[in-house]
């Protein structure tokens, strides 16, 4: 009986025994490590493996689709990882509106613009303010939130929280930093999910292949590298990588790579590839290695950003 029947069978005799404990177990080990050691987000390792067990795996059923899913213990596994992962970002979402609002009140900030609340002020208007607030920000484009990083993504581009800070003024609602925050309350309607349904390939073979000593030196030193080029990429660079890997701004069209990017307009999106392409240009160079291993490093750069990328034919 090879280790993926020995858990199905547990899980028929048990539920959830000691055998899926220790998967759970071994998926935060692997998940933790690297660039979540350090994640404000995790109180302990303990609570982790808690929360996978009992939100993850028994409250949302998702034990029984892994079972019906996975083809080996590999592809089990790596399940398992992206449940860790999927937990790891619900932690993360009250970091989310945080974000947004210290952005949103540096540009109301850089306008000179009070953030006092106007005195006598109606209740009602108030409440109408932070209605209009939450309007205008569910129209706003969504910045595509690509990788699993440590650090929530931006949701919006400064172009568009430049322009919710133009509509709240035009449209003369009550700006302080209450009605900001409570309109904020919006997000919580459309927050991404960095660790959706989509399941790495490669970590599935990482996790089923038992590589010689040799081989896995040489893909413990490219994965190295790669994850050093993505810690060194700016937001913007990274999104933009990851949306060109989706056939914007190439087989769709450049408008299209702007929608994806939060932008307003084509010219700004063909700006900010180009932006992109010097920066990746910079990085590579600083790598000094040859060619040869600088493309195997872009294609698992390409995967940590976009793990379902289609790299054939890829080039430097």
């Amino acid at each position: 009986m090879n280790d993926l029947q020995q858990l199905i069978e547990e899980a028929k005799g048990l539920g959830f025994g000691p055998l899926w404990l220790s998967e759970v177990q071994r998926a935060v080990r692997i998940t933790v490590k690297g660039r979540f050691s350090n994640s404000s987000h995790i109180n302990s390792i303990d609570d982790l493996v808690q929360d996978v067990v009992m939100l993850k795996l028994l409250e949302a059923d998702e034990q029984q689709k892994i079972i019906d899913l996975a083809n080996d213990i590999g592809h089990a596994r790596a399940l398992l990882i992206r449940l860790v992962r999927n937990r790891l970002d619900e932690l993360r979402e009250p970091t989310y509106r945080r974000n947004v609002y210290d952005r949103i009140l540096e540009e109301v900030k850089s306008r000179g613009l009070s953030l006092d609340s106007p005195p006598g002020v109606d209740p009602r208007d108030v409440d109408d303010s932070v209605a209009g607030i939450r309007s205008i920000l569910k129209t706003l484009p969504l910045r595509r939130i690509l990788g699993e990083e440590e650090r929530s993504s931006p949701l919006f581009s400064s172009e568009s929280l430049s322009f919710l800070v133009d509509e709240i003024e035009r449209l003369g609602l009550i700006l302080t930093r209450e009605t900001i925050w409570d309109g904020l309350e919006a997000l919580t309607l459309f927050l991404p999910r960095l660790s959706n349904t989509v399941v790495d390939q490669n970590l599935v073979a990482e996790q089923t292949a038992l590589s010689t000593p040799e081989e896995h030196l040489s893909g413990a030193f490219i994965r190295e590298n790669a994850e050093e080029v993505v810690i060194k990429m700016s937001q913007d660079a990274k999104e933009c990588y990851a949306a060109l890997l989706q056939g914007f701004g190439k087989t769709k069209s450049m408008t299209d790579l702007a929608k994806a990017l939060g932008l307003r307009n084509r010219q700004n999106a063909a700006k900010r590839r180009d932006q992109m392409e010097e920066e990746m240009d910079s990085i590579i160079r600083s790598l000094d290695l040859p060619r040869t291993e600088l493309l195997e490093i872009l294609k698992c750069v390409s995967h940590i950003l976009y793990p379902i990328a289609d790299l054939e034919g890829f080039e430097i």
